[in-house]
């Protein structure tokens, strides 16, 4: 058994087949439709499809991201009022294990205790669809939606709280054999990577300063997307290939940009800096996760980027 859960929209036939080839763990069913294609091709595979269903829960309780996923319409999961239709096709389904249920309403939290509530909300529900409808299932995945706070790096998530709160939350209201799992992606590797791009150009236009760099949103397009201004340093390089004076800005507020020919590759705006010239290089931090691969990489066919791995110490 391949420790994978396959899971996401639009999933396609070949892609089914080959997961139930290499056994994954755990296929997440995003509809109706899509269960009974899972269905069909294990039935011709002459396997047995462990499924987990994917759930749009509506919770009064349920406080808002940035970024929902659900609690609304959306093109995630299944409605939780089709859900009863679900399960009753599924009992004559036997090419289809149900393992339980996914969840994941949002994403960009960094509420400890709003998380806490929503894991708690999460419990619940899938308790009362166990004991409606006689269910006998192994796990529940909560999903993500832990974010990391761009705007003010010093005050991230409240882990052990959060930790704290899922140990008491787990004992009191647990489901014996159930193991709840989550999915914290952009949380652990967020942190791991950095953006640096070299300063090309410093401009000033209309009252405001532009610190252009080599690079952008085509490399990394996380503060774009997130639409934030993202934190930066000032690595400092002494060398100056040119005769002719080194532009700089020095206690002043800047926007830096990068190099596509659109207004909206801004990757921070209203930054003040003690001192940035041209040749220095910015490094941006958080780059970990959602920065590169959510990036139109050959938009205006400006090269790639390096990518340089750093050993573990």
């Amino acid at each position: 058994e391949v420790p994978v859960i396959f899971s996401g929209p639009g999933k396609l036939d070949h892609e089914l087949r080959e997961a139930l080839e290499q056994n994954v763990d755990c296929l997440h069913a995003e509809s109706l439709h899509e269960l009974q294609r899972m269905a069909d091709i294990a039935a011709r595979a002459g396997r047995t499809a462990p499924v987990s269903l994917r759930i749009n829960l509506t919770l009064d309780t349920l406080a808002e991201t940035s970024l929902m996923m659900g609690g609304k319409p959306t093109p995630f999961g299944i409605p939780a009022q089709q859900l009863p239709e679900c399960l009753e096709w599924l009992r004559a389904r036997p090419e289809i294990r149900l393992r339980g249920f996914h969840f994941h309403l949002l994403s960009h939290q960094l509420d400890a205790a709003a998380h806490l509530q929503l894991v708690a909300a999460y419990l619940e529900q899938a308790r009362r669809w166990c004991d409606d409808h006689g269910l006998d299932i192994d796990h529940i995945n909560v999903g993500g939606g832990i974010g990391i706070n761009y705007r003010q790096p010093d005050r991230q998530f409240d882990w052990p709280a959060f930790s704290a709160g899922l140990s008491a939350l787990l004992n009191e209201r647990g489901m014996p054999g159930v193991a709840v799992r989550f999915e914290f992606g952009r949380y652990m590797t967020a942190a791991c990577g950095y953006y640096a791009m070299q300063v090309i150009d410093i401009k000033r236009s209309h009252g405001k300063t532009f610190v252009v760099g080599r690079g952008g949103s085509h490399h990394f397009r996380t503060p774009y997307a997130q639409g934030h201004s993202h934190p930066f340093h000032v690595l400092p390089v002494d060398e100056w290939p040119y005769s002719f004076a080194r532009p700089y800005a020095e206690d002043e507020t800047v926007s830096v940009v990068g190099q596509l020919c659109t207004p909206k590759d801004v990757l921070a705006f209203d930054a003040q800096v003690e001192s940035v010239r041209c040749n220095d290089v910015l490094v941006f931090p958080y780059a970990g996760a959602y920065a590169w691969h959510i990036s139109h990489h050959d938009f205006l066919r400006h090269p790639h980027p390096a990518q340089w791995y750093l050993p573990v110490e």
